[in-house]
């Protein structure tokens, strides 16, 4: 409120017409339900809910935790990198900063076609890098118990490195396991000199 006690709802940029027509007891209401969102995204983390970004490379959906995931951003702006592996798609300046595209594909058994369009930075320990993906489709929050061991007969691709699968909006997300992934012998960038 202000210094009278009257409610002030309006803030800036917000359209004059809209905050008009709000009543004290409605203003009131909408602080009660960002209170109240606020303190249920607070209970997910206490209740041992665990947040995932979706998103599609090519045909298939893998989620990547929100614990490594720092933003998103477009592909754009994209410096290939000489005498580099093809899964090293190149260097991007995000905001005055260089940050290296891998294209995670190749380790996961897929090819490299289709558009990417989208970009994931994570950090994992202190590599801060960019996966390019197809398109960012949802964030979602899952129980352990949401979350499947993947079948031993599952065609899926790269299923080594998923920690396992759960289904999202009735599609099968594999759940990345990104420190083994960026780990794994597929992804070195370089190697012994014969």
């Amino acid at each position: 409120g202000d210094a009278t006690g009257n409610v002030v709802v309006r803030s800036a940029g917000e359209p004059p017409s809209l905050s008009g027509t709000l009543s004290p007891e409605q203003a009131e209401l909408f602080r009660d339900r960002a209170r109240s969102l606020a303190r249920m995204s607070q209970a997910e983390e206490r209740s041992g809910l665990e947040g995932f970004a979706v998103v599609r490379l090519d045909g298939e959906l893998f989620g990547v935790g929100l614990d490594t995931v720092r933003e998103f951003s477009h592909l754009r702006g994209v410096t290939p990198l000489p005498c580099c592996p093809p899964h090293i798609v190149g260097n991007m300046n995000l905001r005055g900063d260089i940050l290296t595209l891998v294209d995670i594909r190749p380790a996961l058994g897929m090819a490299i076609t289709g558009a990417m369009r989208e970009v994931v930075v994570v950090r994992i320990g202190e590599l801060r890098l960019g996966l390019p993906a197809a398109e960012i489709v949802d964030v979602v929050h899952l129980e352990a118990s949401d979350i499947a061991a993947v079948p031993a007969a599952s065609a899926r691709a790269g299923k080594a490195f998923c920690k396992g699968v759960a289904t999202v909006g009735g599609r099968a997300v594999g759940i990345l396991d990104l420190e083994k992934l960026l780990s794994a012998r597929e992804m070195q960038v370089g190697g012994e000199v014969q």
